[in-house]
């Protein structure tokens, strides 16, 4: 075997286009609690200790001095993703408790499991209409004409967002994960043109939501105007940075999640089988396919304070990388966790939507949108091929696929 350090390139995008799960098994037996020199940030890939982080207020944690990877050693890399600096306000998702837990009981309100039961019509007719489309026995990238449109077209109609702004919608939300996942060269053409993008995308939701104010209607942005925290309506930055949250999460997870299940049922087309022949299998399969594809990567928290975890010290100023796709894979969990298995009774004790005070708050909504296009796909095709092999995107923070090339078989 290698180096450790020297195979562990975790601040690399092409680390994670390579296969990362043999190293995230070094890790998890030789260096769980790893320090990342090149990227300058302790990683933890087991998931005993990324729940108990997970769960851990303000001291010993924090999530408002930087969230992912590339902002473990510059920190000015915040105030480029948030132009508008809401996701930094002091009431919002990427807040600390007290005033966090606070914020969250408040905007749950809008992610009640009833309302989330409530779009589950709107979501299988969407589902429909892309699947109806699909050809039989012929190429088609799955990307382009089911993943990214779902999730595209879930989300914007959660938000109010016209569909003649949903190819927008998309745009913002690509340029968005490329910055945030350190898949572009700074100063280069791409980087600007996203910068451009978050900023249009901020300038969007804030007209839309003064918009709102005026002249509510039945959607996500609606409701978030008429939240009241301590008697006074949520502050703006906070608004925005609600239906922000919405839009870049809610589309990558879906999204992701589902073009990965695609090349996890035609490398293993036995599971496949099965879940034609018994459709009951659906809400474990999407659990079992959340923890096999692991669509991100981690996220990561400062140490405001001195930490150990198992006899490591971790300073007071340290970054910490939670790794969930190390944590997925964990065999203390699972002991059989290299297996995709859809029958998997304990698969929901994966960690991608995270943990414990900031797990994400969406997650019934992006499990509904996964099962139904799974329930879909079961009802049309008995399988299929891939194609060619599948492109992703260059990142550390998504599994981010550009392309999954399939050739379906209808029933």
């Amino acid at each position: 075997m290698g180096d450790l350090a020297a195979e562990a390139r975790l601040d690399d995008p092409a680390f994670f286009l390579a296969d990362p799960y043999p190293t995230y098994a070094r890790l998890r037996r030789e260096a769980p609690v790893f320090w990342c020199e090149s990227g300058q940030f302790w990683a933890l890939s087991k998931h005993e200790d990324i729940t108990w982080a997970e769960l851990r207020p303000n001291p010993p944690f924090t999530t408002t001095q930087g969230l992912h990877i590339p902002e473990a050693r510059r920190s000015g890399r915040i105030d480029e993703r948030d132009p508008g600096g809401a996701q930094q306000t002091g009431g919002g998702f990427m807040s600390d408790p007290p005033g966090h837990t606070a914020f969250r009981r408040l905007v749950g309100t809008a992610f009640a499991p009833k309302l989330m039961v409530d779009l589950e019509p709107g979501v299988r007719s969407i589902v429909d209409k892309l699947l109806d489309r699909l050809p039989d026995g012929e190429p088609v990238d799955f990307v382009e004409a089911v993943s990214a449109p779902l999730a595209v077209q879930v989300i914007g109609e959660f938000l109010g967002i016209p569909e003649a702004d949903w190819d927008d919608l998309r745009r913002w939300s690509d340029s968005f994960m490329a910055f945030i996942g350190g898949g572009l060269v700074e100063g280069s053409p791409e980087a600007a043109q996203a910068a451009v993008d978050m900023q249009e995308m901020y300038g969007y939701l804030t007209q839309s939501l003064a918009e709102r104010r005026q002249n509510p209607r039945s959607d996500l942005m609606s409701s978030v105007t008429k939240l009241v925290m301590d008697g006074e309506p949520l502050p703006e930055a906070s608004q925005l940075a609600v239906c922000f949250s919405v839009l870049a999460a809610g589309n990558e997870t879906t999204r992701n999640t589902l073009s990965g299940a695609m090349v996890a049922f035609a490398e293993d087309p036995g599971q496949w089988e099965r879940l034609v022949a018994d459709p009951s299998l659906a809400p474990g399969a999407t659990e079992e396919l959340l923890r096999w594809v692991s669509p991100v990567t981690h996220f990561g928290r400062r140490a405001t304070e001195p930490v150990v975890i198992r006899d490591q010290e971790i300073a007071a100023g340290d970054f910490v990388v939670m790794l969930y796709g190390a944590a997925n894979r964990d065999e203390d969990v699972w002991p059989d966790a290299d297996t995709f298995d859809i029958t998997r009774k304990d698969a929901h004790k994966h960690l991608s939507f995270g943990w414990g005070l900031h797990r994400c708050i969406g997650l019934a909504l992006g499990r509904a949108e996964i099962r139904i296009a799974v329930e879909g796909l079961a009802e049309r095709f008995a399988g299929w091929d891939l194609a060619t092999e599948p492109v992703r995107n260059p990142s550390v923070l998504v599994h981010d696929y550009k392309t999954v090339p399939v050739v379906l078989r209808r029933s």
